[in-house]
């Protein structure tokens, strides 16, 4: 425009000639306002071009600035920025959302007003190597207050103008948290896995097979109990071990059920590379592959050997006898149930042989209990060689042996005779003598058979029973003898059936009486006397103890005859109270199993006390092993609450029975008693001595006091006075009479004892 207006005003100015003074006029107002274009040009240039440039600028800086603010703030990372002097100049949001600090209070602060000192003390050494030129990288961790605890990688180089001059740090901050956390998870689940497989290595046996069953993996427990190396194990199947114990279809049922990808688990007996032989529990887990089919087993095995062997030894002691290893009257009824309740389409006959020893009691009394044992061990190896390998043979106790012998045949008649030829060998076997310790000594045997056929119609305690009154038979006729049930013998059944009706019948009819026997101190004074029931029959007249406290015992009567000898004994601790001769004496009552076992027993003995008017402290129940073992918590309990209220307890015929120093030693008792067995062999066997003197020993760290029992003699009491012994019972000192006799109050004198 400046340009036009001066051309025009040069044009208007030297124009034609004629021009006038209005073309002059017109040039000079065209010339001033082209100068003014010119100016107004000139000031655009020089002044507000560059304000618009530089505003411009401005504004692209800012965008770019709020650009570059936007991305940090979206980066996944932390940025820290510092000048030299460590005081921050940019933080990102990140910071902002852990530390719990908004961004404005963090700018311009000294990084260590900023970060949390445990970071801080991490990070100071990386802020002096950085601000020396070097790029430095660290891992730590802090308890952040809005986010718990929190793991950061940090990344710090130093930062420099255009110059070259260091002008301050910038830190890279990225969140590793979750990384750390799960790698923190995959070491804690590696050790839990690494400690699981040290643990099952130490106590399991595993091996890893493909889905042949060929082997790829054992551990060290797989080789040391197979005794194979792990390169012999490694490609074989696992019937390398097998024992041959299991059958096929055993293997078949396994392999179907892990076929099914279902775990297996069970017993297994195998064979190691030596012979011997091991037990395992063991499991087998199938690992499926994609079409949900095993692909690999895993068998985890633990070694049950020796609870098998102990399995087997508590089967023995149970059902095995401990002297003769034969099978014992538990297992016996056992086979003989088993037998009796098949179901065959044609039942056979069957016949069962109790017999005995013929005057074992003289063998046992004259050669000891030693050579006795001994004397039964082969009585029981004369037996194996008699029978078929399908007979049974058993000890039921004693001398008493019994022989099952199995299918005899449909024919009764040929059974007979076979039951007849076989139980004639045994008695002629039986009748040979026997050699013990060098000497020969005779023996021979009566023998009671019944026939029975196994349908099932007979129960085994009935053929034992027609057994027993056969084999009285053989006995009665002059022993060493053969002899049948006959239905014949039922008269003696009946016989007992009578016997029976009338002991019920002994208690409401007062027939039942109680004697006492005297126990006396070293110096032969009465201390106590024990009760024992008799029983006054009106037409039998005194029956033997021997005939109906059995008969009482198995029909159950025993809980009230001893409920009546108990309140009668009690009676008469009451009525000797007042004499001052027998004030001090107790009364010693024998308890049976049924009795302890009731319920009631503890109330029934308080009754009996509180309602006689006896002092507790007199009486003294008398208890045996095998009762008191029979639920060994159970007589704990009783005994205790009783010995509560002043009843002592005494342990009768001891060392006879089978239990444990251990159960012994926790039974509060007062007072045990030396069986009359040992006492009577004390003066001519050793053995027995050795026993009494073992007891008196055992008894006396026990903290019980002592009786011995059958003493008849003045020499048994002075040497078992010399043995330590203080109490004794027997005949010497006096018979069981209904009311003692005067001479047990006298002043014993010892000479003539």
């Amino acid at each position: 425009m400046a340009c036009v207006a001066l051309a025009a005003s040069q044009l208007a100015l030297l124009g034609h000639p004629g021009s006038g003074p209005l073309s002059i006029g017109l040039g000079h107002i065209l010339r001033i306002v082209g100068y003014g274009y010119l100016i107004h040009s000139i000031l655009l240039i020089a002044l507000k071009s560059p304000f618009e440039t530089l505003a411009a600028s401005r504004r692209l800086l800012l965008q770019k600035e709020r650009e570059y603010l936007s991305l940090i703030e979206l980066l996944p990372v932390g940025v820290l920025r510092l000048d030299t002097e460590l005081n921050v100049n940019l933080v990102s949001a990140l910071l902002q959302h852990s530390l719990g600090r908004p961004v404005p209070s963090m700018m311009g602060r000294p990084v260590a007003e900023v970060l949390p000192e445990e970071v801080m003390e991490v990070l100071r050494p990386v802020f002096r190597s950085v601000l020396d030129g070097h790029w430095q990288e660290v891992d730590y961790d802090y308890l952040s207050p809005t986010q718990g605890r929190l793991y950061r990688h940090f990344i710090a180089a130093p930062e420099y103008d255009v110059d070259g001059n260091l002008q301050g740090i910038l830190g890279i901050i990225l969140d590793i948290t979750e990384r750390r956390k799960s790698a923190l998870r995959l070491q804690a689940i590696t050790q839990e896995a690494e400690e699981l497989r040290t643990a099952i290595n130490a106590h399991a046996i595993v091996a890893v097979t493909d889905r042949r069953g060929v082997i790829q993996y054992v551990n060290q427990k797989f080789c040391d109990i197979s005794r194979y190396a792990e390169d012999e194990l490694i490609g074989n199947t696992h019937r390398i071990i097998n024992s041959g114990h299991h059958p096929k279809s055993f293997f078949k049922e396994m392999w179907r059920t892990i076929g099914r990808g279902e775990v297996w688990s069970g017993e297994l007996c195998n064979r190691a590379k030596d012979g011997s032989i091991y037990w395992v529990q063991t499991t087998i887990v199938p690992l499926l592959g994609k079409d949900q089919r095993p692909e690999r087993y895993i068998a985890i095995r633990a070694d049950i050997t020796q609870r098998k062997l102990a399995e087997q030894e508590v089967e023995r002691l149970a059902f095995y006898d401990m002297l003769t290893g034969l099978p014992n009257r538990r297992m016996l009824m056992r086979q003989l149930a088993q037998h009796l309740g098949r179901k065959d389409a044609a039942p056979t006959y069957g016949a069962l042989i109790l017999l005995d020893l013929d005057h074992f009691k003289d063998i046992n009394d004259t050669r000891g209990h030693l050579q006795g044992d001994a004397l039964l061990r082969q009585v029981g190896a004369r037996l194996i060689e008699c029978v078929r390998d399908i007979d049974r043979i058993a000890r039921l106790g004693g001398d008493e042996f019994v022989v099952l012998l199995c299918h005899l045949g449909s024919s009764r008649q040929a059974a007979l005779e076979i039951a007849a030829d076989l139980g004639e060998v045994i008695r002629e076997r039986l009748s040979r003598p026997f050699l013990l310790e060098g000497e020969t000594v005779m023996s021979s045997a009566s023998l009671g058979a019944v026939l029975f056929k196994s349908d099932g119609m007979v129960a085994p305690e009935d053929l034992l029973q027609r057994a027993d009154l056969a084999l009285y038979k053989a006995k009665e006729d002059g022993r060493n003898l053969l002899r049948f049930f006959n239905p014949e013998f039922q008269s003696e059944v009946n016989e007992r059936m009578e016997l029976l009706r009338d002991l019920r019948l002994a208690l409401h009819r007062q027939e039942l009486r109680l004697f006492y026997q005297p126990i006396v101190d070293a110096a032969g004074s009465v201390v106590g006397v024990e009760a024992l029931v008799r029983w006054q029959h009106p037409e039998r007249g005194l029956v033997s103890p021997a005939v109906f406290i059995p008969l009482s015992e198995q029909s159950g009567l025993i809980v009230d005859i001893g409920c009546w000898v108990l309140e009668t004994a009690c009676r008469q601790l009451c009525l000797w109270a007042d004499d001052p001769q027998r004030a001090e004496w107790t009364v010693s009552v024998n308890i049976s199993a049924r009795q302890l076992h009731e319920p009631g027993f503890i109330e029934t003995v308080r009754a009996a006390l509180q309602q006689t008017g006896a002092r507790a402290e007199r009486l003294k129940l008398e208890l045996t092993e095998n009762l008191l073992l029979a639920d060994i918590d159970d007589s704990i309990s009783k005994i205790m609450a009783l010995e509560s209220i002043g009843v002592q307890f005494s342990l009768d015929d001891f060392g006879t029975g089978y239990s444990s120093l251990s159960y012994l030693r926790r039974l509060p008792l007062d007072q045990c008693k030396i069986d009359a067995s040992f006492v009577r062999d004390i003066l001519t066997d050793e053995d027995s001595a050795a026993i009494v003197r073992m007891i008196l020993t055992l008894a006396a760290n026990l903290g019980l006091e002592v009786v011995a029992e059958g003493v008849e003699t003045r020499e048994q009491f002075e040497l078992l006075r010399s043995y330590g012994c203080r109490y004794f019972q027997g005949y010497l000192f006096g018979r069981p009479s209904p009311v003692p006799q005067a001479c047990w109050l006298a002043q014993p004198d010892r000479s003539t004892l």
